[in-house]
């Protein structure tokens, strides 16, 4: 491969997934072809990605609030058009601060809008009894089965039933996501 120095006859491009580039194939006597980048980014390895947050204080103090009835929490916006975010895991870890909480129910991980009919959204759910823990408590979740996140749907932390939110706690929520985003244009 060489490089080309007369950068005013080929000027420095920003390729697209849509621009061709040539290969030569090995399997048919070196010959030469084209084809779309997009049709080769599937044989790269890619790491997916990570993301920590850290979520303390009942809803009305400064900072990430806990999430509450009507009030979600953001974790990872929504991807773009025809993409998904794929969510391979979730850790969580409480740690346990002077007052605990005192939420009546559990807090669900949600791509998308939940609903009784549309329940595929939700990921995992963290417990009322380890939201409340007086103690310093960590979980791993691996999300390896089936479920039908929303396309271009955001992943939120929800409180699903009024009524149950916490009035007291300081522990602070520490939650690592590792995730992909999934280009559906890709399926040509």
């Amino acid at each position: 491969m060489a490089k080309i120095s007369n950068q005013n006859a080929y000027p420095l491009i920003n390729p697209t997934l849509e621009d061709y580039v040539v290969i030569t194939d090995k399997e048919n006597a070196l010959l030469t072809k084209t084809t779309k980048l997009r049709n080769i980014q599937s044989l790269f390895e890619l790491q997916p990605s990570s993301f920590n947050i850290s979520i303390q204080g009942i809803q009305g103090t400064p900072g990430i609030n806990l999430p509450t009835y009507g009030n979600p929490v953001e974790l990872i916006p929504a991807p773009g058009p025809d993409k998904v975010l794929r969510v391979n895991s979730i850790f969580f870890y409480i740690k346990a601060g002077s007052i605990p909480y005192d939420y009546g129910t559990a807090v669900y991980f949600d791509i998308g809008t939940w609903s009784a009919t549309n329940q595929g959204v939700s990921l995992t759910s963290i417990q009322s009894y380890e939201l409340n823990t007086t103690v310093d408590f960590c979980e791993q979740e691996n999300l390896d089965y089936k479920k039908s996140p929303e396309i271009n749907a955001p992943l939120k932390l929800y409180v699903r039933t009024a009524g149950n939110d916490p009035t007291q706690g300081n522990s602070i929520l520490k939650i690592n996501v590792i995730y992909d985003i999934i280009d559906l244009t890709l399926f040509d």
